[in-house]
């Protein structure tokens, strides 16, 4: 069982962010949606100083990330795998365990649902992260397989939680230098 049942501490929290690329993202039902949500918990994360990892799958072949998070992902090189699960990529694994020993929490973006993003989730917990799905950052080619994957992440006791929810649960209050740059981001991207 991988529940959080504490708040999300940001000194605990690292970002995946799962393949956003073009042509990958060109045919997702909810690509605007998904690219804003992604594009906001980066620019948290950066706020919040928490790690983030980007991974890209057969970049030569699916193509670069989109356009869109550049800013977001500004100085973050991705991982290019071939891989569905991150966590069977040798890269990833090194870059993995820099932070293996002070942060435990996987909050987890990207694309697809169904594949990627869950054979990666089913790889975090088998190394001892817990993850948590930003659900509203994720998305699959068919909704149909985005569902399924939700119910699978529900089953094995996966945290699911909104891009926003994630964010507001490691502020903890408004007022905060960290909120107010923040909260210019949750409106950009609402």
């Amino acid at each position: 069982m991988t529940t959080i049942f504490e708040p999300l501490n940001p000194k605990r929290v690292f970002l995946l962010v799962v393949d956003p690329q073009e042509k990958l993202l060109n045919v997702m039902p909810e690509k605007e949606k998904v690219i804003k949500k992604i594009a906001l918990v980066s620019q948290s994360a950066k706020i919040l100083n928490i790690p983030i990892f980007l991974t890209t799958q057969y970049q030569k072949g699916i193509g670069p990330v989109v356009s869109e998070l550049d800013d977001a992902l500004a100085g973050i090189s991705p991982i290019d795998k071939m891989e569905f699960n991150c966590f069977e990529n040798e890269d990833v694994k090194l870059a993995f365990s820099e932070i293996y020993l002070s942060r435990d929490i996987m909050l987890v973006v990207g694309i697809e649902a169904h594949i990627c993003v869950f054979q990666t989730v089913m790889g975090a917990i088998k190394y001892g992260f817990k993850p948590y799905i930003v659900g509203d950052a994720i998305t699959s080619r068919n909704l149909a397989d985005k569902d399924l994957a939700m119910a699978r992440f529900a089953q094995m006791g996966v945290v699911v939680g909104s891009a926003e929810m994630a964010i507001y649960e490691m502020l903890k209050k408004a007022g905060t230098d960290e909120f107010k740059a923040i909260l210019k981001h949750v409106v950009a991207n609402s």
